[in-house]
């Protein structure tokens, strides 16, 4: 079974993106669930063939397998319905040199996959330098998932989720995601309603920044998470009643609002309930919030 599953609910759009993460360690136990379906008989079939490969290519590389701890993987809602993959480690403490090994064994990993299904390969390297240029000091971030996207040659691009152990990075944080000098009309009252949203939260709260590298350029987004326990769902209540204040009409034209707005939704044997949200520039150059749910099985009644 998954370690969670998720949806991704993006502005204007009425259709969701699916993601689940996987245990390394559970991969096989797939792999060899997908072997016994009948593949010629189910929509998915495609998907499920490509992650297949993939598992495959990931048996093959033990140096990958030690370095990370889980596997996302996110198939995008129709018209593009593309599958990526991010392999990812929950270690929060990673040597430099394990970093970038990281990105050269997720490199060729991804390198095998396009390979193996006649895709455009990915080249954004080189990481390291690129990184530092962007950051400055880059062994203070943990790399927590290291994933490439996109088939078509302007649209690949490498993407990796860092996150720092000193909320003094927040600020820098911000300005790598919304320069300054790039701000658009409306954009900078956004910018105090994020740092409130953060230094407001009644509970613990994660902050971590995603950057895609593309050829030539790199572009950023602000993820917040604030942290789960059943003990402080009243704090938990209060962010999510925050951020529906100050974010609700980046939804406002997407469909189940309802679904998406609803803390928890619970039944016997599945429950969700709001996870995360992600801050970046839309090409209009302002602001925009993506809302995440998980969706995780009752493991006790299986």
């Amino acid at each position: 079974m998954p370690r969670i599953s998720g949806f991704e609910f993006k502005p204007g759009s009425p259709k969701s993106d699916f993601l689940s993460c996987f245990s390394i360690s559970e991969l096989s136990y797939l792999k060899d669930l997908i072997e016994r379906c009948d593949l010629s008989a189910k929509e998915g079939a495609k998907h499920l063939n490509i992650l297949k490969q993939a598992i495959s290519i990931l048996e093959g590389m033990p140096e990958l397998q030690c370095l990370s701890d889980h596997m996302w993987v996110e198939i995008d809602s129709n018209p593009n319905t593309a599958i990526s993959f991010f392999l990812g480690s929950d270690n929060q403490f990673q040597t430099l040199d394990e970093k970038i090994s990281m990105l050269e064994y997720c490199q060729e990993f991804h390198d095998k996959l396009r390979e193996a299904f006649s895709w455009p390969k990915i080249n954004t390297t080189p990481y390291l330098e690129r990184l530092t240029n962007i950051f400055g000091n880059f062994s203070d971030l943990t790399t927590g998932q290291i994933g490439f996207m996109g088939r078509a040659n302007m649209h690949q691009h490498a993407k990796m989720l860092l996150t720092s152990k000193s909320d003094l990075d927040i600020p820098k944080f911000i300005e790598i995601c919304f320069p300054k000098d790039s701000h658009k009309s409306g954009q900078d009252s956004r910018i105090p309603s994020i740092m409130d949203l953060i230094y407001s939260s009644p509970v613990k709260t994660t902050v971590s920044i995603s950057i895609a590298l593309y050829v030539d350029v790199f572009k950023a987004a602000l993820e917040v998470l604030p942290v789960y326990s059943s003990n402080e769902e009243d704090g938990y209540t209060v962010f999510w009643d925050q951020a529906k204040k100050y974010f609700e009409q980046d939804l406002a034209n997407a469909a189940y609002k309802d679904v998406i707005w609803k803390l928890h939704h619970k039944n016997h044997e599945i429950y969700s309930k709001l996870h995360h949200l992600k801050f970046y520039s839309a090409p209009s150059g302002n602001i925009t919030a993506k809302f995440y749910r998980d969706l995780r099985i009752n493991k006790t009644l299986h």
